[in-house]
């Protein structure tokens, strides 16, 4: 069984993108694209919504790996990105690349069989929406989220649409050079009633 993993980059108050999808605060130095290109090898697959697909899959899909002006750090995740699996949840969005599957229908029983499947684990990358119903439905057992040292004041919440409030227990801290941290937790065991 696999387990579901939320990997997200937020600012330090909560936003996964500035009011018009600004993504220009992200600290994109080496160390983090080698978080982020390990965290990616040991997945079997990425869950995307359909705003992170339309943004992630173009730029890093069509991201030229002989720019010897790109760091190496960079195109060694853009190799590791090309090579994932996807699955992409939206009602709107068609058609999607080779490598992905469309998924218009139950969000909550398609991600509980993909878990249910022999493997590691999935990760997921997603807005708001997508998040909440996970939430919802139980379904996402660790989340990963590095806090990159801004606050933008205004922007697209990545908990912006949750219905209540999510109990999470620490289970490890780390920073990076550039002042981002990286706190992971998994959901709070439930206290009887």
């Amino acid at each position: 069984m696999r387990t579901l993993i939320l990997s997200a980059i937020t600012t330090l108050d909560g936003f996964i993108s500035g009011p018009d999808g600004e993504l220009d605060w992200i600290p994109a130095d080496d160390e983090l694209h080698r978080h982020f290109t390990r965290e990616l090898e040991s997945a079997d697959m990425v869950l995307y919504d359909r705003a992170s697909y339309e943004v992630l899959v173009p730029f890093w899909d069509e991201f030229d790996l002989r720019d010897d002006a790109s760091p190496e750090a960079v195109i060694e995740f853009a190799k590791v990105f090309r090579t994932k699996s996807r699955v992409v949840f939206s009602t709107m969005l068609k058609p999607v690349d080779e490598r992905a599957v469309l998924i218009e229908g139950d969000v909550a029983s398609e991600i509980s069989s993909l878990k249910n499947q022999a493997g590691n684990h999935l990760l997921i990358d997603c807005g708001p929406e997508l998040l909440a119903t996970c939430v919802k439905h139980e379904l996402i057992d660790e989340y990963r989220l590095v806090v990159a040292p801004i606050a933008l004041g205004i922007g697209k919440s990545l908990f912006g649409d949750l219905q209540g409030r999510l109990h999470l227990e620490l289970l490890s801290t780390s920073s990076f050079a550039s002042g981002a941290v990286q706190h992971r937790y998994q959901p709070a065991q439930r206290q009887p009633s």
